[in-house]
């Protein structure tokens, strides 16, 4: 992963903290069809008291929905608490100096077989 891509998210975890342990591994909260805005603002809340991230994971959604979705009636929910919004590469630019250089999982240095003879 680290060979390919600056950051990755694991499924799951809870809250992340700033800045992250591992850049390769971090923790994101699962939005499910049975989440409540109600539980997605407090957990906006959270982040913004903890000064933690919060990286929700969504699965699913919709351009279009005929009765409004409760991704959408979430968005409510976090704008509320007055916290930044943005997208994972935005706050990574920001935090990677502090953790450049310290993943737990460092990329491996492979070299090809030698051929056959």
């Amino acid at each position: 992963i680290a060979r390919l891509f600056t950051t990755a998210r694991i499924a799951g975890g809870g809250p992340e903290t700033i800045p992250p342990a591992d850049p390769h591994l971090l923790r994101a909260v699962n939005v499910m069809d049975t989440t409540t805005p109600e539980e997605v603002g407090a957990w906006a809340r959270r982040a913004r008291d903890e000064g933690e991230w919060l990286l929700l994971m969504f699965h699913w959604l919709p351009e279009q929905t005929a009765t409004g979705t409760h991704c959408r009636r979430a968005s409510g929910a976090v704008a509320k608490t007055q916290v930044r919004v943005a997208p994972v590469s935005e706050v990574w630019r920001e935090v990677a100096p502090g953790v450049a250089g310290s993943s737990a999982f460092p990329p491996q240095v492979t070299h090809p077989a030698a051929p056959a003879p």
